[in-house]
């Protein structure tokens, strides 16, 4: 094992490139029933498949796995960036740290799903969440999670419930995002919230959109006389409804966390009677969302945390939501309300209470997500542009994501009128409900 990766290497991880084996493509990760080493000895020479085949041979004490990496160099041969994965259960605290204040450093990647509390939830769900760390020549690290949904394809960690996508490295990092798939052993990323800021994944974009928020950085007042001069009737409609509703039922009560039993359950059988009702695709059939979504539930840490929150009028429970919140950014997530009071405009009274609160508790900006809703540009006052798409190595993967986005772009055009996407929903509802 000297040999190999050198006396100070041989537990703990050590750097991604290191003895002289610059020409290395693959990794190989050796757990030790004490400890662990992470070497590389796929480069040319006796040390490629005759060591690996050694130790299968003779060592049943630990167990190997083939990760990826790879070295990016300038013409002149200088190192630029280094690549190597690893499951993300593997992380470190020091990693998990570090990772934080890359983050916090950077604010086009604030959204709580960035966290890597995030990522860590998901891999008690999942064990095919992976993490690629990238170290630039300027000494900075960027960390890239993803999830193996086949040999050679990924998406991005907690899809479909995943609320941002990208990246998680400083500004100013740039990278070759085909080269970061083979890295990774990947042939193709798909996504469909990855943060537009990001550049060096642009030629993949396909399709961009706006993901509104709600930025009350300047306090709650401030956001009401901006909902008085968008749109007086919005002022006027939350002060009705809540009025009759609070005289009918009793007075409005906000929680940002809730703890009480059985929230949980309410959440999901809401919000798969509201999906049943628009026609979605009901994506809390698949038990591992659900399991997901409740493992991350009460999560909390110094800088993330996900909560239940709750709208109470009386005694009668009225709206709630997930709610994740990285330091001073809100997300609400699988927002749902109670169809017996939907008269009273639960989703409004819900999140202006929303906005009240994580004002009053120093959040300043409030994710509302992706995807077109009349409540969403009633009640934003900013968006961050997000991109849908997808990184593929192969030429072949790059037209199949042209001709599928070109389609997709023709059933939302004015000239078809929408009229697909009805058909669409349909057939996508049939391909994801299990069979009876």
């Amino acid at each position: 094992l000297e040999r190999i990766v050198g006396p100070e290497q041989r537990f703990g991880r050590p750097a991604a490139v290191a003895n002289g084996f610059l020409g290395v493509n693959n990794r190989i990760r050796v757990n030790f029933a004490a400890g662990h080493s992470i070497f590389q000895p796929m480069g040319p020479g006796w040390c490629s498949r005759r060591a690996v085949g050694w130790f299968h041979r003779n060592l049943h004490l630990f167990t190997y796995s083939i990760c990826t990496g790879s070295l990016e160099r300038r013409p002149d041969g200088e190192l630029i960036m280094k690549i190597y994965t690893l499951p993300a259960q593997d992380l470190t605290a020091a990693d998990q740290a570090h990772w934080s204040q890359v983050q916090a450093a950077n604010s086009t990647i604030a959204n709580p799903s960035f966290c890597p509390e995030f990522t860590l939830a998901a891999t008690e769900i999942h064990n095919d969440i992976e993490v690629a760390v990238l170290e630039f020549e300027n000494a900075q690290r960027g960390y890239f999670p993803y999830q193996r949904t086949s040999g050679s394809t990924a998406i991005p960690v907690g899809y479909p419930l995943s609320e941002m996508n990208g990246l998680i490295a400083g500004s100013d990092a740039t990278w070759n995002s085909v080269e970061l798939l083979k890295a990774c052993g990947l042939k193709r990323w798909k996504f469909d919230h990855l943060v537009a800021d990001q550049t060096s994944f642009a030629p993949h974009f396909h399709v961009l959109d706006e993901s509104p928020y709600i930025d009350v950085s300047d306090g709650f007042d401030a956001y009401l006389e901006f909902l008085g001069g968008h749109s007086k009737s919005v002022l006027r409609t939350w002060r009705k409804k809540a009025g009759k509703l609070e005289k009918q039922c009793g007075p409005l009560r906000f929680t940002l966390n809730d703890t009480s039993p059985q929230l949980f359950e309410t959440l999901i059988d809401w919000k798969r009677a509201q999906i049943a009702l628009q026609g979605y695709a009901d994506i809390f059939q698949d038990p591992k969302v659900v399991d997901f979504l409740a493992c991350i539930t009460g999560t909390s840490t110094p800088d993330f945390s996900c909560m239940l929150s709750t709208l109470y009028a009386g005694d009668h429970l009225v709206a709630l939501s997930v709610v994740m919140k990285c330091r001073d950014v809100a997300s609400v997530w699988i927002p749902t309300f109670s169809y017996d009071h939907s008269k009273h405009s639960p989703g409004l009274l819900f999140h202006i209470e929303l906005a009240r609160t994580c004002a009053e508790n120093g959040i300043t900006r409030i994710d509302l997500g992706r995807g077109e809703n009349r409540l969403k540009e009633t009640l934003a006052n900013s968006s961050q542009t997000v991109a849908l798409g997808s990184v593929d190595a192969s030429l072949w993967g790059r037209s199949l994501t042209s001709a599928w986005y070109g389609s997709r772009a023709l059933a939302h055009s004015k000239m078809l009128r929408g009229k697909p996407l009805h058909s669409l929903r349909r057939v996508k509802k049939l391909l994801t409900t299990s069979p009876t």
